[in-house]
């Protein structure tokens, strides 16, 4: 309540109201002063400039009849919010992925590396390429050898990996001994023990009679065809030819399955390896 005065002025406000009040008018006075506008061009790029608060106003100034009221400022929110400008990315760009590579058919690989062009009438290579190759470097051989023993070594090269299974035989008078071998029953020191009998039929006997390969097994074989087929590990397709030297067989050469081929190509190249090495022994024994 104001203090009445004794002299009959008009009544005075307490210095506490009277100070708050001044503080709100200044704050209102502070509030409602324009700011110069800032300077974007020189703000960083990610700042978000600040937003102007609306005006505020006392909720509860003091008054004559509650001098003694506290002071509450209501200062609202933000009418809106800022919305800050396009902030440029300091990330690193994303490397572009490659571009699709040509492959030889025409279609497009994504990054994939472009193979190496095949010439124009160049053969892709296959098993069988490969198997004639092999059989052409030993035909080579042959007739570079400068001894028997070289030839034989040539010729059991060849055999190991077209066959599973092979016997080299010197034919004695009525008999065959061994020479080289390998398989899972042969190997070269075993072939020295090996003494085969060409009076019974089988398949040495049969090949010995005729001019190719021989691949039927005699009906009323023994004892000699049986070993034979076992140490050849019981093949499917085992074949023999004589090697002639001088007009007369001179050796036998014994397989067992091929390895990784049909059974006619094998025989082929049998044939063909038989001739090649029989050229050889004539040519280094004169």
């Amino acid at each position: 309540m104001p203090i009445p005065s004794i002299t009959g002025a008009a009544p005075r406000k307490p210095p506490a109201a009277l100070a708050a009040l001044e503080r709100a008018q200044s704050i209102a006075a502070r509030t409602l002063t324009p700011q110069p506008p800032k300077d974007r061009s020189t703000a960083p790029a990610n700042t978000v400039p600040a937003a102007t608060p609306t005006t505020t106003s006392p909720s509860a100034a003091p008054t004559a009849t509650n001098p003694t009221a506290p002071t509450k400022l209501s200062v609202s929110a933000f009418s809106s919010a800022a919305t800050p400008p396009a902030a440029q990315s300091t990330a690193t760009p994303r490397a572009m992925p490659d571009p699709p590579a040509k492959i030889a058919d025409g279609t497009e690989s994504q990054g994939a590396p472009v193979p190496d062009a095949i010439a124009v009438g160049t053969t892709v290579p296959t098993t069988r390429l490969m198997l004639s190759a092999r059989l052409s470097e030993t035909l080579t051989a042959f007739m570079t050898a400068r001894s028997v023993e070289a030839a034989i070594d040539s010729l059991m090269q060849f055999t190991a990996k077209r066959w599973k299974a092979a016997l080299l035989l010197e034919i004695e008078d009525s008999a065959a001994t061994g020479r080289r071998g390998h398989g899972l029953e042969l190997s070269d020191d075993l072939a020295q023990w090996i003494v085969m009998s060409l009076t019974e039929p089988s398949l040495l006997q049969a090949a010995c009679a005729c001019d190719g390969a021989a691949t039927a097994t005699p009906s009323g074989h023994g004892d000699v065809e049986d070993r034979l087929q076992r140490l050849l590990g019981l093949g499917r397709a085992p074949a023999a030819i004589a090697i002639v030297v001088d007009g007369k067989p001179d050796f036998l050469l014994a397989v067992g399955d091929p390895d990784g081929d049909d059974v006619n190509t094998a025989v082929a190249d049998l044939e063909r390896v038989a001739q090649g090495v029989a050229a050889a022994f004539t040519r280094l024994r004169r």
